[in-house]
């Protein structure tokens, strides 16, 4: 959201705001030199023959940081023409400068997806493309945890400085115990992925290394929509059942059985799909 300047009359101080500059420290250099009192408009500080900004100085800014707010400033106002009228609110959207919760929604979406670094090799992976409403909330509340290491395991304990954690991952101990290893690296994680892969008779998912690059060959799988969110959601109930598993390894002492765990995952994601979707006729 940002202020289209047309009141001239508004106190130039206001302009300090556009340049995010030090209200405090710019008054006292935004004064005419006529009248020390006198608080400077921005019409004193537009030249309408030049179409650009004047400023006539109280006092020389003379200190770095006189000068680098008066940069900062002179490179924030070089697209702003004040006119006659009052000021307007204007939306930076993609809906020709109007609001709309969509485009909002869509532009927090980008930013958080760009602080967690979900569009790392330029891939397509975004929140919205994370979430499935096939699937129960827990399930999509796990996969946003894990693309955004928050998931509680030995290693983030570990870094909260937790003592006597064996960071080694609980199955083959060989890797760590953190999500990039535990979901697709993990030799026992990639066997059951490889036998759920085959059954969805999409082969190449087994071959990604990466949490994200595994996201976006799902987004990107041919065929139609509904045949697309059906894979994901079974996919993302095997990180499901894999977590699960994980937990009664380290809590009950249980060893994890491979065809049991698929069954788990076969007959979770067909409940849950068959359930929540509008699809019928499911086998």
């Amino acid at each position: 959201m940002v202020v289209e300047i047309q009141n001239r009359q508004r106190p130039a101080v206001d302009l300090c705001y556009q340049g995010h500059s030090s209200q405090g420290q710019m008054k006292q250099v935004l004064t005419t030199q006529q009248n020390s009192n006198k608080q400077v408009s921005i019409a004193n500080c537009w030249d309408n023959g030049t179409s650009s900004w004047v400023v006539t100085w109280k006092r020389q800014p003379w200190s770095e940081s006189d000068l680098a707010q008066w940069a900062d400033l002179q490179q924030a106002l070089q697209n702003i023409h004040p006119t006659v009228g009052h000021d307007n609110w204007k939306w930076i959207g993609i809906e020709e400068n109007t609001f709309t919760v969509k485009d909002f929604k869509k532009q927090l979406a980008d930013i958080s997806a760009a602080t967690m670094g979900l569009n790392n090799g330029g891939g397509n992976t975004t929140i919205e493309s994370l979430w499935n409403s096939w699937i129960p909330m827990k399930v999509n509340f796990l996969i946003w945890r894990a693309v955004n290491e928050r998931l509680l395991i030995k290693t983030a304990l570990k870094h909260r400085g937790i003592p006597n954690i064996e960071e080694g991952c609980t199955w083959c101990n060989i890797g760590l115990d953190e999500p990039q290893h535990l979901f697709i690296r993990c030799q026992v994680a990639r066997f059951i992925c490889s036998i759920i892969a085959l059954w969805c008779k999409t082969p190449q998912l087994t071959i990604a290394q990466d949490l994200f690059v595994w996201i976006d060959m799902l987004n990107n799988l041919d065929g139609s929509k509904e045949k697309r969110k059906t894979i994901k959601s079974i996919a993302f109930t095997t990180i499901w059942v894999l977590w699960l598993r994980r937990n009664e390894e380290i809590f009950k002492a249980k060893g994890i059985q491979i065809q049991s765990s698929v069954e788990d995952i076969k007959i979770l994601s067909f409940l849950w799909v068959s359930n929540r979707s509008k699809l019928r006729g499911l086998t």
